[in-house]
């Protein structure tokens, strides 16, 4: 969906709005040249549902479910190639916190279909046997992902399967605002699920975009922080969104790679200014699995010359690092 919003200036509000990767994605562009930015929205909705043909765990067909399944591929995309090198490159980064082969474990929390169909009450595709083995899963570690760059191929170790989730969303979108740069708009977002990227500055804004940080826990109330960005990208991961019941018992998607179970924690969300989508999202994951004590010993911080990093505790406590 395109909406035009007049200013008072001859400068328009171009949005576009659609679903993929099972979220909401919002375009806008500030613009004189509204045909240009609609086409350019449509192009930016098309890479996403590119993107998620080819990298989704739910679907069938997907060049990342066929590589899970068969163990090796030759030729990939260059799109699955380089999101999985990422991948492995952010598991080294952030010293094996970040951690894509942890499907095992996603799918015996519950997390093995997409959350919309979750949200709907849809039955498990497995059995709730495998609970039987919660927490007990033989931990993987992503060298045993072997990559040739002159075969383009992938080998997995027996065992071993990938979830791309976060960092495919946050790669689509670095790769939207580089299709929207090179369209030659210079003040644009692209948000995606709490992922985002703002492009220059709104107008009458000198500050930049105005990001406002909320407690999950308390939908409606007042933001408890706000950020200003120019250029940046801006990730929010919480403990409390993508979350279900089996039986009595609360799980949400965030794996720590040490339990093989989702992260017990007392922190609600983080919110993490990067120079990329894909790195904002990674180190926000990262953050919320370690706290703010250990994020702070990890040198994360200043290895990834992060602008601003927000942790919102279960209680509503705002710790800025």
């Amino acid at each position: 969906m395109t909406q035009l919003l007049a200013k008072e200036t001859e400068i328009l509000e171009v949005m576009h709005t659609f679903r993929a990767m099972n979220t909401g994605v919002e375009i806008t562009i500030f613009t004189t040249e509204t045909d240009r930015a609609i086409a350019a929205g449509q192009r930016v909705e098309e890479l996403f549902r590119d993107n998620e043909a080819a990298l989704s765990r739910f679907r069938a067909q997907s060049e990342l479910t066929k590589l899970n399944r068969a163990g090796y591929l030759e030729n990939v995309s260059a799109l699955l190639y380089d999101n999985i090198a990422a991948a492995c490159r952010m598991h080294e980064f952030t010293g094996g916190i970040f951690d894509p082969t942890l499907l095992d474990a996603l799918e015996a929390a519950g997390y093995d279909r997409s959350f919309e169909l979750i949200a709907k009450g849809y039955p498990r595709l497995f059995t709730l046997h495998q609970l039987d083995n919660f927490g007990r899963w033989k931990p993987q570690d992503p060298h045993m992902i072997e990559l040739d760059p002159a075969k383009k191929s992938i080998k997995l170790a027996p065992g071993v399967r990938i979830d791309l989730g976060g960092i495919a969303k946050g790669t689509t979108v670095d790769q939207a605002a580089g299709l929207l740069r090179e369209a030659g708009f210079t003040d644009f977002m692209v948000s995606a699920g709490g992922d985002m990227y703002l492009e220059g500055k709104p107008p009458f804004h000198a500050e930049g975009w105005r990001v406002l940080v909320d407690d999950p826990n308390r939908k409606g109330a007042e933001p408890v922080a706000e950020l200003f960005a120019s250029n940046e990208a801006v990730a929010t991961s919480s403990s409390t969104g993508r979350s279900w019941y089996l039986g009595r018992q609360r799980y949400h998607h965030l794996i720590d790679p040490r339990t093989h179970e989702p992260a017990n924690t007392l922190i609600a969300s983080v919110t993490v200014v990067a120079g990329s989508v894909q790195v904002a999202d990674v180190l926000a994951k990262t953050a919320l699995i370690l706290g703010p004590e250990q994020t702070r010993q990890s040198g994360l911080i200043e290895k990834a010359g992060l602008k601003s990093l927000v942790f919102v505790t279960l209680e509503g406590e705002v710790i800025r690092l």
